[in-house]
C-alpha cells in the first residue's frame, strides 16, 4: 500500500516519446505528486534532470529516439548513483534488462502500466532513499554529538579485566597522565585511597551482568591530588547480551567547584535566553494587540469630541453639586437656629410652668397655645429633616451620576 502523503512530497522527472501516453500519464501523475517534469525523450530527460536538483525518481520509457532510456540512465548515474530509476516498456527484452540492472534499475515495468503496482514501488524505493538519507544524517548528527562529548567529557575504556584500552585527551588533561602511560594500566591506577572497596565491588558487580553505574568517584592525579568525577560505566556487548560484553566504557565530568560553578553560570546563561525569548513573544504579542485595539480608535476626532462634551457635562453635574451642597448648608443652620430657639422656648414654658405651677387653672390658656406652638415647631422641624434628607439623596444620586461618567470618560481615553 502507498502513502499519499508520502507521494505529495515527490518530484518525477517522467521521460516519454508517445505523446498520448505521456498526456494521459501526466494527467494521473499531477494528481499523487508534488511536482511531475515532463520530457519528450533521453536527450530531453537528461537535461531536465541537470536543470533540477530535487527531483526524487525518474520514470522512463526504454525505446526512445535521440538517446533511449538505458544511455540517458547510465549518464544520468555518473551524476547521481542513487536517484531511484524505474523502466516502463511495451517489451520484456533480456538485453535490456540486464543493462537495466548493471545500472542499477529500482523497477522495471511492462505497458500496459499497471499504476496502483507503479505507485506501490515508487513509494518503497523513495521511501527507502529517504530512510537511508535520515540515517546518514543520523550518523552524521551521532558523530557530531560523539565528538562534542569527546571535547567536553572524561572518556576511558577497559577490556572485560579492567585494563585500560583508550582514553581521550581531557582524561590525559585531568590525570597528568599521558596515553602510553595510561593504555594497558588497570583502571584502579587513578583510584584513590580514600575510595572505599566496597563501592567498587558493587561497581564490578553491577556492569558485569549488563547494567550501567552511575555515581560519584574520587580520583587521584599522576602526582595525587584529588579530583572529583561524576561518571556513567556501562557495557558494550556484542549481540545485546549480558553474557557477550567486549568492554567497558565510562564517562565522566569534573564536579569540582570550579566545574560546578562554570556549568550554573551555563544553566543561568541558556535560562536567560529563554527567559529572553518569552518575554520577546509577550511584547509581540503586545504590540499586536496594541495594533488591533488602535484600529479601533481610526475615528479619534469624533471620540475627543465626544469626551470634551462629557468633560463639559462633568463640570456642569460638579457645579449643580455644589449648588445642592450650599443650600443643604443653608437649611442645617436654619434647623440648627429654629433647634435652639425651641429649646430656649421650652426651657422658658418650663420655667413658667413652675412658676405658675399653683395658678395652673389662671394660665392654662397660655399653657395650650404654648403647646401648640410648641407642636407646630416640632412639625417644623420634622419637615425640615425630611428636605435635608433628600438633598443628601439627591446629592448621593449626583455623586453617583459623576463616578459613572468618570469612569466612562477613563476608559474612552
Amino acid at each position: 500500500m502507498y502513502n499519499e502523503k508520502f507521494l505529495k512530497t515527490l518530484s518525477i522527472l517522467y521521460v516519454e516519446d508517445s505523446k498520448t501516453i505521456r498526456t494521459q500519464m501526466l494527467d494521473f501523475l499531477v494528481k499523487l505528486f508534488k511536482q511531475v517534469i515532463p520530457a519528450v525523450d533521453g536527450v530531453d530527460g537528461l537535461e531536465k534532470f541537470k536543470d533540477n536538483k530535487h527531483i526524487d525518481v525518474v520514470i522512463s520509457d526504454i525505446n526512445m529516439p535521440n538517446m533511449d532510456g538505458i544511455e540517458m540512465l547510465s549518464k544520468i548515474r555518473e551524476l547521481n548513483k542513487d536517484i531511484p530509476f524505474i523502466f516502463t516498456t511495451a517489451y520484456s527484452e533480456t538485453e535490456y534488462a540486464l543493462n537495466a540492472i548493471k545500472y542499477g534499475v529500482s523497477h522495471y515495468a511492462i505497458k500496459p502500466i499497471n499504476t496502483r503496482e507503479l505507485l506501490m514501488h515508487i513509494n518503497d524505493v523513495c521511501n527507502l532513499k529517504y530512510n537511508q538519507k535520515k540515517l546518514a544524517r543520523t550518523k552524521i548528527e551521532l558523530e557530531r554529538y560523539i565528538d562534542i562529548v569527546e571535547q567536553v567529557a572524561i572518556i576511558s575504556k577497559t577490556d572485560v579485566n579492567g585494563i585500560i584500552t583508550h582514553v581521550n585527551d581531557t582524561f590525559c588533561e585531568i590525570s597528568k597522565y599521558s596515553k602510553d602511560e595510561l593504555i594497558g594500566q588497570n583502571h584502579n591506577i587513578i583510584r584513590h585511597p580514600d575510595m572505599p572497596s566496597l563501592l567498587f565491588k558493587n561497581l564490578w558487580d553491577e556492569i558485569k551482568t549488563g547494567k550501567t553505574w552511575k555515581g560519584k568517584i574520587k580520583n587521584k592525579t599522576k602526582n595525587e591530588k584529588p579530583y572529583y568525577i561524576n561518571t556513567s560505566i556501562f557495557p558494550i556487548c556484542e549481540h545485546e547480551c549480558e553474557d557477550d560484553i567486549l568492554e567497558y566504557i565510562s564517562v565522566s565530568f569534573l564536579t569540582t567547584e570550579e566545574e560546578v560553578k562554570k556549568r550554573e553560570f551555563r544553566n543561568k546563561v541558556l535560562h536567560n535566553i529563554q527567559d529572553s525569548k518569552r518575554r520577546d513573544i509577550v511584547s509581540r504579542n503586545k504590540i499586536v494587540e496594541l495594533e488591533e485595539k488602535l484600529k479601533r480608535y481610526t475615528h479619534f476626532d469624533f471620540i475627543q469630541e465626544s469626551f470634551e462634551k462629557e468633560k463639559k457635562n462633568s463640570r456642569k453635574l460638579k457645579g449643580q453639586i455644589n449648588s445642592y451642597e450650599n443650600d443643604i448648608s443653608t437649611l442645617n443652620q436654619r434647623l440648627r437656629n429654629i433647634m435652639i430657639k425651641t429649646n430656649e422656648k421650652i426651657s422658658a414654658t418650663l420655667d413658667v410652668s413652675k412658676k405658675l405651677k399653683s395658678k395652673n387653672n389662671t394660665f392654662l390658656e397660655e399653657l395650650v397655645f404654648l403647646k401648640k406652638d410648641l407642636k407646630e415647631t416640632k412639625a417644623l422641624n420634622i419637615k425640615l429633616n425630611e428636605q435635608l434628607a433628600d438633598q443628601v439623596k439627591i446629592i448621593e444620586n449626583l455623586n453617583d451620576v459623576i463616578k459613572h461618567r468618570e469612569s466612562q470618560l477613563n476608559n474612552k481615553s
